[in-house]
């Protein structure tokens, strides 16, 4: 298919991206041991090309939006990534390598259609306890050991080294409340398995070609909220509710480059 798509796919295409992006998020916060992700939202979820490059983020925290590229990028750095495998993941909470503070754990793992890596999904979560010398951050920490364990850029996979394996066991060896830790990890896996399925439809039914040149042929604008004049209803931070057969969402802005 040619590269030259109209207004009307490119834009179906864009929102169905940031669709993808929002429902990972809801299964985030609705996956969730810790009541920091699962009532305060304290997580986002992202979506990258097989490059790398941001294609859609959800508005869950705003603040986390800096760290999924520069984190990728370290991954990237380091490992080659053209040889990820479907059951493989990337996982750190360092902050020296892009990441934000100790207790944000970022978890990226890669989708392939047709035997092809076509994209990253990407999730993050604030979670309750790493370690150091309390739980959550540590406020009277003098050097980032105090803080809590630091989780190298780690190229892992899945069915190996989680369960039984050296880093799930690692991690629930380091932090006070194991199972909560361990489930608000595996709801970021739940999360990113459902960008992966939902990117894989949308290729189904729009064709491999079209759906990754959208992304190249647009700049993506970040929504703001208008300026208001006095304080905005509690109703208009209201979320709405995710389905599996609705992206009726706020849509992501793009202009034509």
């Amino acid at each position: 298919m040619s590269e030259k798509l109209t207004q009307a796919t490119f834009n179906i295409i864009s929102n169905g991206l940031h669709g993808i992006a929002q429902e990972m998020g809801e299964k985030l916060v609705r996956s969730a041991y810790s009541t920091i992700i699962r009532e305060a939202r304290d997580c986002s979820t992202s979506f990258l090309d097989r490059n790398g490059r941001i294609i859609a983020q959800a508005q869950f925290c705003p603040i986390h939006m800096n760290s999924f590229g520069k984190v990728f990028e370290a991954f990237a750095n380091k490992f080659d990534l053209s040889t990820i495998q479907p059951d493989e993941g990337l996982m750190t909470n360092d902050p020296y390598s892009g990441a934000q503070h100790l207790n944000d754990i970022i978890l990226f793992t890669p989708v392939f259609y047709r035997d092809k890596l076509v994209a990253f999904s990407a999730s993050l979560g604030h979670h309750i306890d790493t370690g150091g010398g309390a739980a959550g951050p540590n406020a009277s920490a003098n050097d980032v050991y105090s803080e809590g364990l630091r989780i190298p850029l780690s190229r892992f996979n899945v069915h190996r080294d989680m369960g039984d394996g050296l880093l799930e066991q690692f991690i629930r060896i380091n932090v006070r409340p194991p199972n909560e830790v361990m489930g608000d990890i595996y709801a970021q896996f739940a999360a990113n398995r459902t960008g992966e399925g939902r990117f894989i439809e949308m290729l189904e039914r729009f064709g491999e070609e079209t759906v990754l040149v959208a992304p190249r042929n647009c700049r993506i604008i970040p929504s703001v909220w208008p300026a208001r004049r006095s304080a905005p209803s509690p109703m208009a931070f209201t979320r709405p509710r995710i389905s599996s057969t609705t992206t009726a969402l706020p849509p992501i802005r793009c202009a034509w480059r």
